[in-house]
């Protein structure tokens, strides 16, 4: 039987990560804040209470610390992926978190859950279909580093472990330098290309 892997969103880069698990075979369960507007999705508050292991954050940042400061006794032991890029409002850079990046700072919320960063410094195009696109792969926790880097794999990715959350920070500035180039500097269709 194929893994269950819960994504909580369904914009761009969350419909692109639903299709590429789909692909790799895994079970895929969604939710979204309006289910409707996806055939099969559910509630937010559903999908995380019905989810199995893995559950993928794929929504803005500040949207998300919401949704789990809502569902923190549901996410406790869980791994958590976090995909997301907690950017300021006027692109100047990354936000941070007294010092902490945005997984850190995910973390300190969720201090019985495991974060992993990944899936978030590529673009929904590649998200969809990785043809063995490099990513990096953070955690603290071996353990969920390794079941993530592999779920990674399976999907396409040359993934690149890292067990050092505090390294999220690099990452996250790294996707903001690609944010950047795509959106200010309007190159969009080459932005990841370039930068890889």
């Amino acid at each position: 039987m194929s893994e269950v892997i819960t994504v909580i969103g369904g914009g761009a880069a969350g419909s692109s990560i639903i299709n590429s698990l789909k692909g790799a075979h895994f079970n895929v369960k969604v939710g979204l804040r309006s289910p409707e507007k996806m055939d099969n999705a559910v509630s937010i508050e559903s999908a995380i209470k019905d989810s199995g292991q893995v559950i993928i954050l794929a929504l803005p940042y500040d949207t998300s610390l919401k949704i789990v400061a809502d569902h923190k006794a549901d996410l406790k032991n869980k791994t958590i992926i976090d995909m997301m890029n907690p950017i300021k409002a006027d692109m100047s850079g990354v936000q941070t978190f007294n010092g902490q990046s945005g997984a850190e700072n995910l973390q300190s919320e969720l201090p019985d859950s495991h974060i992993v960063e990944t899936f978030n410094h590529v673009d929904a195009p590649v998200l969809g279909n990785p043809k063995g696109a490099f990513q990096f792969v953070v955690s603290d926790d071996k353990d969920a580093l390794s079941h993530v880097t592999k779920i990674a794999n399976q999907m396409g990715f040359d993934s690149q472990p890292i067990n050092d959350l505090s390294r999220t920070a690099e990452v996250e500035n790294f996707a903001f330098l690609w944010i950047y180039y795509s959106v200010v500097a309007n190159k969009k269709a080459d932005a990841f290309l370039k930068l890889q």
